[in-house]
């Protein structure tokens, strides 16, 4: 058997249980092949939870040590490593906590996830050129109808169903001292929005209407179309101005890569 077979079969072994490894390994003079092999597998799994530990800590806090352990080695069981890096070993963890019971019936779980998942894709998102405002000082009003913005690559937004959020702030605080409130769920999903201002991943909240414009503007609609859909959604009434208000606090921000005029 060449070594690559035999690398293929360990690694199935760690990552399903397949024994036919077991077939290649000698007993020990104090030990089977199969309780060796196990000191692997554990070892492996173990990694893995400290991986989901580190990746999740908030979410982690939440659960209490036990039932997060718990859950996480449900998710290993579910979801094998695939990946060289363990940085994407968890990424998938948001999804599998809204989809599988029991902690599907806890929707801040998923939630608190989401939020952690979010924090850490914008701080290892690659690094581009930031709009700033004197970068449109050079457009003629005539131009700003067709110009078209793209979200900074360090940008992410999520929606959350529960006041996951405020359990976040109280959980995460550096102070350590404030209460987590009961997780509840809310009467409208909230719009939360990740950047990464300098070196430090942030979010905050968005109102609905600013939700919708960023959406549209990451799906490339123009700066006259965003206004129309502002004023669709919120009324006519300094429809503009609103468009440019949060267009202006996007760009404070360093949520914009930058505008470039469609042609025609």
């Amino acid at each position: 058997m060449r070594l690559a077979d035999y690398q293929d079969l360990f690694q199935r072994g760690l990552l399903s249980g397949d024994a036919r490894i077991l077939d290649q390994l000698v007993d020990s003079p104090r030990e089977n092949r199969a309780r060796l092999f196990r000191v692997y597998q554990d070892a492996y799994r173990l990694r893995l939870l400290d991986v989901a530990r580190s990746d999740f800590p908030v979410t982690l806090e939440f659960l209490g040590r036990a039932a997060f352990d718990e859950m996480a080695t449900a998710y290993i069981a579910a979801h094998p490593s695939r990946e060289a890096n363990l940085r994407w070993f968890a990424r998938a963890l948001p999804d599998f906590l809204a989809a599988t019971a029991p902690w599907s019936t806890m929707t801040a779980l998923a939630d608190l996830a989401a939020i952690e998942r979010a924090l850490y894709d914008v701080f290892d998102a690659a690094d581009g050129t930031r709009l700033a405002l004197a970068d449109l000082q050079s457009l003629a009003p005539e131009d700003w109808p067709g110009v078209v913005f793209s979200p900074h690559p360090a940008t992410r937004r999520i929606r959350v169903f529960s006041n996951a959020r405020d359990i976040w702030k109280a959980l995460s605080s550096s102070e350590g001292e404030a209460a987590a409130p009961e997780p509840v769920e809310l009467a409208e999903t909230q719009q939360l929005v990740f950047y990464r201002p300098e070196l430090v991943s942030t979010f905050r909240a968005m109102p609905a209407e600013e939700a919708m414009m960023w959406d549209e503007m990451c799906a490339g609609l123009d700066f006259a179309g965003l206004c129309e859909m502002v004023a669709t959604f919120g009324g006519e009434t300094d429809a503009p101005l609103r468009a440019a208000a949060y267009l202006q606090g996007w760009i404070a921000a360093g949520m914009l890569a930058g505008p470039e005029a469609e042609a025609g």
